[in-house]
């Protein structure tokens, strides 16, 4: 419960400052929560295709404090194709950038579940700058959409996991 609590205030920019870094682990598990805001462009292409350009930000809470990915900030740009309402397909890359700085990157692919408003996002880690330079690793995450902010808006809550690999 507390972590949600803070999962929120972290959203909104209310949380403390954060603890000093810890040295990174070369490898380990990958378990976050990930809240989201983004822009949407929208093209619909007939009454039931819609193509989907978006940015997102955000700030993300590992599962455990001062685990991989732990309050961090996230930008990502993507795009997504809806047919009939579901989502076919999702693309997108983000760059996550931790307190000290320094970056990760990660490519995902996005495909839609049985519930509606809800899709699984996979993804690799491709690189990065500091301590996540040569990072290698997958996560998987099931993501929610949340009430629009806005008109052209979007938001959305996801829970990932995956394992990380430092050379």
């Amino acid at each position: 419960m507390i972590r949600t609590i803070a999962s929120s205030l972290v959203c909104v920019g209310l949380a403390a400052p954060a603890a000093a870094q810890t040295a990174l682990p070369k490898e380990g598990p990958v378990e976050l929560t990930q809240i989201f805001q983004s822009t949407l462009q929208t093209v619909v292409l007939d009454k039931e295709f819609t193509q989907f350009a978006y940015e997102a930000y955000g700030s993300t809470l590992a599962a455990k404090e001062g685990g991989f990915g732990d309050r961090v900030t996230g930008r990502c740009l993507g795009s997504s194709r809806v047919i009939k309402g579901k989502l076919e397909t999702e693309i997108g890359g983000c760059e996550y950038t931790d307190r000290s700085g320094d970056k990760f990157y990660y490519a995902y692919t996005g495909s839609a579940t049985d519930m509606p408003g809800t899709a699984i996002i996979k993804g690799t880690y491709i690189g990065g700058t500091g301590k996540y330079a040569g990072i290698t690793g997958a996560a998987e995450s099931r993501r929610q959409i949340l009430p629009s902010p806005g008109a052209g808006r979007g938001a959305s809550v996801s829970h990932t996991k995956g394992a990380y690999k430092l050379p």
